[in-house]
């Protein structure tokens, strides 16, 4: 379960935190920043789980226009196998775009991974530091890490990551018609006849 979501320097989001329950409702005038927080999501997850880069997904023009800093953070805490987990990342604005400044995963006290000063740091499961190496800031190492015996916490991480699912139902561009099975339900919805044919011949019980 998610916790807690922290975002600064970020559309229309100036130090701006969020501790949602099981069930949530965002009211609020067109602009006033609901499809961006939920948005928020889907960049993370495209970066530290599908390995986009960088400035694939966030922008320039993601900075706030009266705010003269050029660096964003984004946290997220969330609950997975009883420990607590915090994703905290800084970007910076650079001639190149949108670049990776710092990048950490936290199990609650203990630091599982750490991306500082251009040098990627990995830790065991114990908390101690295993390997340290340089990398670009353009893209996350997160996504690219394999599980092994030590980096078992990190992967927990990781999976409950790549399980959120965001949408944004859009009614007039679901199709009623379906020539095929399709697995993941689209981010409009409007694959939801094939999706639902997809459950309905190999899960049967999630229907």
């Amino acid at each position: 379960m998610i916790k807690r979501i922290y975002i600064d320097n970020y559309r229309c989001f100036s130090n701006f935190e969020l501790k949602p329950d099981r069930m949530n409702l965002l009211l609020g005038a067109n602009g006033s920043g609901k499809s961006s927080c939920v948005d928020v999501f889907d960049h993370i997850i495209g970066l530290i789980v599908d390995g986009r880069e960088v400035a694939e997904i966030f922008t320039e023009n993601d900075l706030m226009l009266w705010d003269t800093r050029e660096e964003q953070r984004f946290e997220i805490e969330l609950d997975a196998n009883d420990m607590t987990f915090t994703y905290s990342m800084v970007l910076e604005k650079t001639l190149k775009g949108m670049t990776l400044k710092s990048e950490r995963v936290t199990r609650d006290r203990d630091v599982l991974f750490r991306y500082e000063n251009g040098d990627v740091h990995l830790y065991k499961n114990d908390g101690s530091e295993g390997t340290k190496f340089a990398l670009r800031g353009n893209r996350s190492f997160l996504a690219g890490i394999e599980e092994r015996p030590e980096t078992t916490d990190l992967m927990v991480f990781l999976r409950r990551m790549g399980n959120l699912r965001t949408y944004k139902l859009v009614p007039s561009r679901i199709v009623s018609l379906t020539q095929e099975e399709q697995q993941r339900l689209l981010k409009s919805g409007s694959n939801f006849a094939s999706w639902y044919r997809h459950l309905s011949q190999e899960r049967a019980g999630a229907i």
